[in-house]
């Protein structure tokens, strides 16, 4: 049977004309994203402002690899669809395509998490006084298979960390209470998934977002339909790669490790029973 997301409209778009349409959505989510400086103490944030700085410049530094790495010979079209998958993400969830049942927020994660910590996108569950019940942290993909280089190489350095006792974390952390508005700031401990988005499947992903719920033809409406369903699938495969083998690294270590390994996996758990309230 033929897959949805591989069929095109009857007048398919380009790339190029898929960010025209998305750039409004791009610039609503792009607002969101927190500034490190706005954690510095001087301005009521969690962080001393020497260690901001230093996060700053780590940052600085980073780009500037990231950016000679690029001039030798990464591919351009390809990174370019890798970073508007992080978007078509978030703009599902913001959409209510995802999780629609729950108060949910995104943002994309800080400079300093998204190429620190994997945290590309962040979202928040919120309980019934719009506070934040739990979170979970997203890093996106552009690629074909779960068994694609990019993801497993990655997957591999998350597992790495969490056998060591180390948890995924997003450091800067923000949420505005949607019930008052109170904006808070702080670190916080949250699993961290990686997600892969068929590159190209995105353009016509982009467009089908950036239409109107009116203007949405019954294409499109399959097409985030089954897209959304693809990604509660991932993230449960996901999840219980790492809780499986969490559970597998327990035994054997000193209690402390497993300690800490069992709070990992409470959190990987919890984000299950999410997941799967949608995925049935």
């Amino acid at each position: 049977m033929a897959n949805p997301l591989e069929k095109t409209e009857t007048r398919p778009i380009t790339f190029e004309t898929a960010k025209k349409n998305f750039e409004t959505i791009k610039k609503k989510l792009d607002a969101r994203r927190p500034k490190l400086d706005e954690f510095s103490a001087a301005k009521g944030g969690p962080f001393l402002a020497d260690e901001v700085a230093r996060d700053l410049a780590w940052v600085t530094t980073k780009k500037k690899q990231i950016f000679v790495q690029g001039a030798r010979g990464v591919n351009a079209e390809m990174e370019e669809k890798r970073l508007y998958a992080e978007y078509v993400f978030m703009e599902m969830v913001d959409s209510g395509e995802f999780f629609d049942n729950d108060t949910v927020a995104v943002m994309p994660g800080s400079e300093y998490d998204d190429l620190n910590n994997g945290a590309d996108a962040v979202v928040t569950f919120c309980d019934d006084d719009g506070n934040v019940d739990f979170a979970f942290s997203v890093d996106v993909k552009a690629a074909l298979t779960a068994e694609s280089e990019n993801v497993e190489k990655v997957e591999r350095l998350v597992r790495e960390k969490i056998y060591s006792g180390v948890g995924s974390s997003v450091k800067y952390f923000m949420h505005k209470n949607i019930e008052t508005g109170e904006v808070s700031r702080r670190a916080i401990e949250a699993p961290n998934l990686i997600l892969w988005i068929d590159p190209e499947s995105i353009k016509d992903l982009m467009n089908a977002l950036s239409k109107k719920e009116r203007e949405k033809t019954e294409y499109d409406e399959r097409l985030l339909t089954r897209f959304a369903k693809q990604l509660y699938g991932r993230m449960t495969l996901a999840i219980k790669r790492s809780v499986v083998e969490i559970e597998v690294e327990k035994r054997g270590v000193n209690s402390a490790l497993s300690e800490r390994l069992k709070k990992i996996s409470n959190q990987y758990s919890r984000l299950a029973e999410k997941v799967a309230e949608y995925e049935g």
